[in-house]
């Protein structure tokens, strides 16, 4: 159910597990596959930034408790066995001029990256979407139609915005009724509700 991420080198899914691949985007060979411990129906979408692959649906005891991997985009190794080769994104991170931000559970957290290290952290309980980074600004939004504005850098909240009815959490497992999130280009904001 996972859509694929493409560059011009390859084509990354992921799959309940997990279980991912890499393909040659021109050939459609196999390149390499990251055999988790478990498979099944669903998937969630990779999200690749700085060579490294951001996978979902790996929360099982073999992780840790983990819900998601990292990784190494080149050769789909873990990229460490502690730290940086997990996060708890239960949604699809976004990353901006080194620096991921992860939904784990309702807090949005900033992490260094390759580090991990937190830099900045903020909690609503209506926390739902996958954050989204317009010109250094990050957007998360609540179940209750709240969007918040924060600075990438420092956490700052910078603004609140009401769109008058309820933002869904991403469903990524129903395909005949997926819901994705926020998207942005042109010079909008596209917020579904």
């Amino acid at each position: 159910h996972s859509s694929p991420v493409v560059t011009a080198d390859g084509v990354y899914v992921s799959y309940s597990g997990p279980q991912a691949y890499k393909f040659d985007p021109s050939t459609g060979q196999e390149i390499w596959h990251y055999r988790g411990p478990t498979s099944g129906g669903g998937g969630r979408t990779a999200v690749l930034y700085d060579d490294n692959l951001y996978v979902r649906g790996a929360y099982t005891p073999s992780y840790d408790s983990h819900w998601g991997l990292v990784l190494d985009a080149a050769t789909g190794n873990l990229t460490s066995t502690s730290g940086p080769g997990y996060h708890d994104s239960n949604v699809a991170p976004a990353f901006d001029d080194g620096i991921g931000y992860f939904l784990e559970g309702s807090v949005l957290v900033a992490r260094s990256v390759p580090t991990n290290a937190e830099l900045w952290r903020r909690a609503d309980s209506a926390f739902v979407s996958a954050p989204i980074i317009i010109n250094g600004t990050v957007y998360e939004g609540s179940s209750d139609g709240t969007i918040f504005a924060y600075s990438g850098i420092s956490g700052q909240l910078m603004q609140t915005l009401s769109v008058g009815s309820p933002i869904l959490r991403p469903n990524e497992t129903t395909v005949s009724r997926p819901l994705t999130g926020f998207g942005a280009g042109n010079g909008l904001f596209v917020v579904a509700a």
